[in-house]
């Protein structure tokens, strides 16, 4: 059409113009479109992983700035291909040559090359965000962490009628025990006083977390040295420390050992109450006698056999009872800990979102692509089909092309995301291998879909009748 223009008199300048104000025309339709699929999923409420407002009246700079966006991404995309189109001498065009020419080719392939790149990445960069989720909610913490529910206290309960919450609370058969501590343990990484003392003729630094005598029964840390807290320890003037292994190795203490002018009481199990972020460093337990802060958050441990719901209505009437007016909120224990992967949740449905859009991409690229094939390729069709070729070997034909294209691409694929990937979960302290399958079946996914829409498109030549196909050349 283009050289055919050229022909009849038309100037490559006006060519040039008009290729590139369809391609900006293309991008705006897009934009428009892209406006209304966010205001669309906003409205269902399916972005509620998205933390800022997706509402679109909410940025109308940023609204504005990516229409303009949208506007020079079609410049950038009519440029090349406007002065590409019309760089040709007419004659080679109208002859039909260009289509199979070897550079024609090679454009094509590379770009559905870099389609196929891109989605093997993501698809790969999601699956192991994927895996490192599910290995840190796996990950053995070293105490049980069911049947535990958090509520934070204000200074009237804890001051004036602890007795009276716990002996309330300890009505209802379902429930064994209150522990309180000054934090709400989990909640933040690093949210837990981090001290100095002089240890061994060198400084060293430790974390202290305090809270009650029957904190580390109540939350099912085993003390696997020496004694865990009595309440008789609640009348020293200080608190000895109670040591997890960590501090055991860093500091060579034992049971019996003096440690910042504290006796250490025992070790208790290995366990973790900050994210796989953050390696497990010296820790210490010790009682609230010697700081001025209160104790404001408690942890009640149901039993196993506890019906929930109504335990948990137990707990809110007799928070009612005590104070009214007191806006408090009960939650598990299970929930605060998931909450401390909310970032790396909502990282891995978005890289899902992009590896699903760039799947579709791909496919629409891969579409076209055989549409343009088949178009050029209906007379070699037909000539096969005339001469005994069957629809399961034309299919084979062109599928055997892109199964080497996305062959290709996923060789070039793999260490792209194995760096991009591996330099992701040098964040975490504890991570998940690189497993080898997950490569293999994202290859497999871009495969099938190749497979797929190649087998698609091209059903419909491989059964035409071989003569219209020869008649239409």
């Amino acid at each position: 059409s283009i050289n055919t223009q050229k022909v009849l008199g038309s100037s490559a300048g006006i060519l040039r113009a008009s290729l590139l104000f369809e391609a900006v025309g293309i991008s705006l339709l897009a934009f428009l479109c892209s406006l209304f699929i966010v205001w669309g999923l906003g409205h269902m409420g399916w972005l509620y992983f998205v933390q800022a407002d997706t509402t679109l009246t909410a940025y109308p700079g940023l609204v504005g700035g990516l229409a303009v966006l949208s506007v020079i991404i079609g410049l950038i995309a009519g440029i090349y291909p406007s002065l590409y189109m019309t760089s040709f001498p007419p004659a080679l065009v109208l002859k039909g040559s260009f289509g199979l020419s070897s550079s024609g080719k090679k454009l094509r392939t590379a770009l559905i090359g870099f389609q196929f790149i891109v989605s093997i990445v993501l698809i790969i960069s999601a699956m192991f965000v994927r895996q490192q989720n599910r290995f840190m909610q796996k990950y053995s913490l070293g105490f049980d962490k069911d049947q535990v529910v958090v509520v934070e206290l204000n200074r009237n309960i804890m001051h004036d009628h602890k007795d009276s919450y716990v002996g309330g609370l300890k009505e209802y058969p379902g429930i064994e025990d209150v522990a309180f501590s000054v934090y709400e343990l989990s909640k933040e990484d690093d949210m837990i006083d981090l001290e100095y003392a002089r240890h061994e003729d060198k400084d060293v630094f430790f974390k202290v977390f305090y809270a009650s005598e029957n904190f580390l029964s109540v939350m099912d840390i085993q003390v696997e040295e020496g004694r865990d807290f009595t309440r008789e320890d609640l009348n020293k003037a200080q608190s000895d420390y109670i040591i997890n292994p960590a501090a055991e190795r860093d500091f060579h203490l034992h049971p019996g050992d003096r440690f910042n002018d504290r006796t250490v009481l025992g070790v208790s199990k290995d366990f973790r109450f900050n994210s796989c972020r953050i390696a497990s460093s010296p820790f210490v337990f010790a009682l609230n006698n010697d700081i001025p802060n209160p104790k404001l958050v408690s942890y009640i441990r149901f039993n196993s056999k506890t019906n929930l719901q109504e335990a948990v209505a137990h707990v809110r009437e007799t928070l009612k009872e005590i104070d009214p007016t007191f806006p408090f909120e009960i939650s598990f224990y299970n929930t605060i800990l998931n909450n401390l992967y909310q970032k790396e949740q909502t990282l891995g449905k978005l890289i899902s979102l992009f590896g699903i859009m760039a799947i579709l991409i791909s496919i629409v690229g891969v579409f076209g692509l055989v549409l343009f094939e088949t178009q050029y390729r209906r007379k070699e069709i037909g000539i096969r089909k005339i001469n005994g070729a069957t629809t399961g070997q034309i299919l084979l034909m062109f599928n055997k092309t892109y199964i080497q294209i996305v062959s290709v691409c996923f060789i070039i694929s793999i260490p792209i995301a194995w760096i991009g990937t591996q330099q992701w979960l040098e964040n975490f302290a504890y991570k998940t291998p690189l497993h080898l399958w997950v490569f293999i079946v994202a290859f497999l996914i871009i495969l099938s879909v190749t497979i797929g829409t190649v087998t698609f498109r091209n059903w419909q030549a491989a059964n035409e009748n071989p003569v219209n196909s020869v008649k239409s050349e």
